[in-house]
């Protein structure tokens, strides 16, 4: 069993292609984005904003 993967920017232009490449390999995908996106079935969706405070 592997770890999840988190990606953040998974909506994006490569971010997209990144979360299905890492789908297509079996990975339990993560993906945390700012407004919520419809997302493959196998992905699951936070939304959120990455920040550097503490």
């Amino acid at each position: 069993m592997t770890s999840p993967v988190l990606v953040t920017g998974g909506t994006g232009r490569l971010g997209r292609r990144v979360v299905d490449g890492l789908v297509d390999s079996g990975c339990d995908v993560r993906v945390l984005e700012r407004h919520e996106r419809e997302m493959a079935p196998a992905v699951r969706f936070f939304i959120g904003v990455p920040s550097s405070a503490a």
